[in-house]
């Protein structure tokens, strides 16, 4: 158990328990065009930019892209921020990929001299 801890408290961890929370919170959330909502109380806004000029920045839409692309709709997914559906392909993919990582790694490989030592690189030492 120890050392299922330890590997969620990596980086390697976090960036999977980080992907899992966005990925489940992309399918918890009701998409509109406007916000989104969790049991029916709309989340509020909260870009910095937008709240502050009133213009939507880059990063707009892309909570609302992802809760569309969760629930099937891709072309509304595409017309809020383009760069949505490549981003949550690229957020779900790390799910598989950092397991496969976790699982792959052995407690006396986490660190990275340790990495660089096993696939035969030398280290100077």
């Amino acid at each position: 158990m120890t050392t299922l801890v330890a590997r969620l408290a990596s980086a390697r961890g976090l960036v999977l328990l980080g992907s899992a929370a966005v990925v489940l919170l992309a399918f918890v959330l009701t998409p509109s065009t406007e916000a989104v909502s969790i049991l029916g109380f709309e989340v509020p806004t909260l870009c910095a930019w937008r709240l502050t000029l009133g213009l939507e920045c880059p990063g707009c839409g892309l909570t609302r892209s992802f809760t569309y692309l969760a629930h099937g709709h891709w072309v509304e997914a595409f017309r809020l921020n383009a760069l949505g559906p490549p981003l949550f392909v690229a957020v779900a993919a790390q799910l598989p990929w950092q397991v496969y990582r976790m699982l792959g790694e052995t407690p006396e490989s986490t660190s990275p001299r340790d990495g660089v030592a096993e696939r035969g690189v030398r280290t100077g030492t």
